[in-house]
């Protein structure tokens, strides 16, 4: 094939690649794919058997982008097969996949006459354990008193914290006026400090001129602070803000005093603890009897059926929160270091075809795995829009976006070459001068190279080689894969 007729089939797959899907390897920027073909340079023949030929391309500026993808699946989180606490027949099942349910809720329940007599004892003793929690708190008066008076406290400091907000007409933070109203009764305190030490002085003391001169220094700054606290407050600090601020503090100090006595005779209260682990106890006794939801989610399965003979073990139900779905994936150690909490992912599914879903990194860990050999670390992705059409366990491709560089200078991979040991490009002048310019690669995808430094600009011209086997390699790509390269049909 002639390079002319290289360079045409290669501006025909360049249009094709603009429109393709964005499912590959490498993302490259719309952009970046008008490489201007300026002129063909023949060195040999002008056959179809030439061995090498050379062609001239201009260099333009466009968006690089670099990804790493890797295969992974959908979990839910939290996530959670719900199996059995004991023996018996499945008297009832409340709820059929698809279901949604919240924590707490009783999904299924064994037969009555079905378990065990252990469990029916349970269910009377746990009333009467709950009858004693209750006149256990109530019979200790130091604890009662606690909490009536951590009651009185909360309400107290609601009140007074309405009051003083009350004040607040322009809606500054109250961080804002803390700072200003401290800075105020600060400067306030150091006029009464200097008024004192010049009342304390004759006229004719040599130091009370200069004391003098501080005071009214001083004066200066607290009416200034002043102003500007009443330009925060839009209302002026005067006695009636200043008696709610103190009232205020005052309920503030209160309600914490307050809240370590109530939880000074909580922590102390023995006979409390002892009463309330008798009723956990009796409840988780009583609880395995039926199946209870432990935390909102959507029943994705069911094990179970209706009059169902089961064993203390037996899977019941699959319960997945479906509002939080993540995909789990493998990255190994060359390429976990470029990867970041917060990037953004492209996520992809062979069960939803033609549909694109968001995401972001969300956890990596610090610890990696050997896998065969190979250290491998796991990371999180969530999905930020997901649908009803992601399902668990559904396979999945994650393009982490790890490089997006704008306006960069775009060098084809096939201009850069390797001469002993040294990355080199062939700059071409407009006289058709070729010097070799010596380069550092900074970052490379699958067709372009951006380089350190800068040494090349939009416009210049570089020298392409191009041999048989070459462009058959990338032909060949061109024709296997869907959407992986410049050269993809």
């Amino acid at each position: 094939m002639k390079i002319k007729d290289f360079f045409s089939s290669l501006v025909i797959k360049t249009n094709n690649f603009v429109k393709q899907n964005r499912k590959k390897t490498i993302l490259i920027g719309v952009g970046i794919l008008a490489i201007i073909l300026l002129s063909v340079f023949v060195f040999g023949g002008s056959n179809d058997n030439e061995t090498t030929q050379t062609a001239v391309v201009s260099l333009t500026t466009g968006d690089f982008s670099k990804t790493i993808d890797v295969v992974g699946n959908v979990k839910a989180v939290p996530s959670a097969t719900i199996t059995w606490g004991t023996s018996g027949t499945v008297g009832e099942i409340n709820y059929q996949i698809g279901d949604s349910v919240t924590s707490g809720d009783v999904i299924a329940k064994l037969a009555d006459n079905s378990i065990s007599a252990s469990i029916l004892e349970a269910q009377t003793s746990l009333l009467e354990a709950r009858y004693n929690l209750e006149l256990v708190k109530t019979s200790n008066a130091d604890f009662q008193n606690a909490a009536q008076a951590l009651e009185d406290a909360e309400y107290d400091y609601r009140k007074k914290e309405d009051d003083r907000d009350y004040w607040n007409f322009n809606g500054t933070t109250q961080k804002t006026l803390d700072e200003a109203r401290q800075l105020y009764h600060e400067l306030d305190n150091q006029v009464w400090d200097l008024q004192n030490q010049y009342d304390a002085l004759s006229t004719d003391d040599p130091n009370a001129e200069t004391v003098n001169g501080e005071l009214q220094e001083a004066i200066f700054n607290r009416d200034k602070a002043l102003r500007n606290l009443n330009y925060l407050l839009g209302h002026a600090y005067d006695h009636s803000v200043e008696t709610d601020y103190i009232e205020y503090e005052i309920a503030k100090a209160d309600l914490q005093e307050a809240r370590i006595n109530y939880q000074r005779y909580m922590d102390n209260s023995e006979e409390i603890a002892a009463a309330q682990a008798k009723v956990q106890a009796l409840e988780n006794t009583v609880n395995s009897a039926s199946i209870i939801a432990p935390f909102d989610g959507v029943i994705t399965n069911i094990f179970m059926n209706k009059g169902e003979t089961v064993t203390s073990g037996s899977e019941a139900i699959q319960l997945d929160n479906l509002n939080n779905l993540v995909i789990e994936i493998s990255v190994s150690e060359v390429d976990v270091k470029d990867i970041h909490i917060g990037q953004d992912v492209v996520i992809t599914f062979d069960a939803i075809p033609n549909k694109e879903y968001q995401g972001k990194v969300a956890n990596i860990s610090q610890s990696g795995n050997d896998s065969s050999g190979i250290v491998e670390f796991r990371v999180s992705n969530t999905v930020t829009n997901p649908d009803d059409q992601i399902k668990p366990g559904f396979t999945a491709i994650a393009s982490i976006l790890i490089q997006n560089t704008q306006n960069a200078v775009l060098v084809p991979n096939l201009a850069i070459q390797s001469i002993n040991g040294e990355s080199v490009v062939m700059v071409v002048d407009e006289e058709g001068k070729v010097t070799p310019l010596p380069v550092e690669i900074e970052s490379s995808n699958e067709s372009f190279s951006i380089l350190k430094g800068s040494p090349l600009s939009e416009g210049d011209k570089v020298a392409l080689e191009i041999t048989p086997e070459t462009y058959s390699l990338m032909d060949m790509r061109g024709t296997m894969m869907n959407s992986g390269n410049l050269f993809g049909n």
